[in-house]
């Protein structure tokens, strides 16, 4: 094969394996098959045209992907794991058959040290205990009719009247009376006629 058609291969190979390296980027869940998919095509290049045409492909897949998406781990696994080991592979090959596994395996126990292909992993935070929760305050009335004033004190004309163990908004208090809101209105209760809960939100 001329030298022209295997630079031709070279860089039809290198812009299949960054268009694969962009979808991994981009759709997550695809990263590692598409990472699997471009090692093949390194395996190809080495068997149909071998080095240096190989490197060229691994080192130009790299460096565009990076350039590309540089936010992305893709290219890091690539650059380290997926383009380079198919390469190791075939010149540990041409060895004794007695190197093959410790030259692998040291060739992972490299990866996995230096945290080459790890990326950050979202740890998502335990639901925290019930107290630790937010909570939410509400008046509870405790009687048949509980009147809601206008002001803190009995001489304020009555807005309005809640059931027994009817719910209002909680928003403070002033002297013996709770403050809270009815029909958009600022009302008072007397703290002797109801009780303050709590609920999670």
């Amino acid at each position: 094969m001329r030298n022209t058609k295997k630079l031709t291969l070279s860089a039809v190979t290198v812009a299949l394996g960054v268009a694969f390296m962009v979808i991994g980027a981009v759709f997550e869940p695809l990263d590692l098959a598409v990472a699997c998919m471009s090692s093949v095509l390194v395996v190809f290049v080495y068997i149909e045209i071998g080095s240096p045409y190989t490197w060229l492909v691994w080192i130009c897949t790299s460096l565009i992907s990076a350039i590309l998406y540089p936010a992305s781990g893709m290219w890091v696994a690539y650059l380290f794991l997926f383009g380079l080991y198919p390469m190791i592979k075939g010149y540990v090959e041409k060895t004794p058959r007695a190197f093959w596994w410790p030259a692998k395996m040291v060739f992972y126990s490299t990866i996995i040290e230096n945290d080459f292909i790890t990326e950050d992993i979202p740890i998502v935070n335990p639901l925290p205990e019930e107290d630790e929760r937010k909570k939410k305050t509400y008046i509870m009335s405790n009687g048949k009719s509980l009147r809601i004033r206008s002001g803190a004190s009995l001489a304020y004309s009555v807005l309005g009247s809640v059931d027994n163990g009817d719910l209002l908004q909680y928003k403070g208090e002033k002297d013996n009376y709770y403050i809270t809101t009815y029909k958009e209105k600022t009302g008072y209760v007397h703290k002797n006629y109801c009780t303050l809960v709590e609920f999670n939100e």
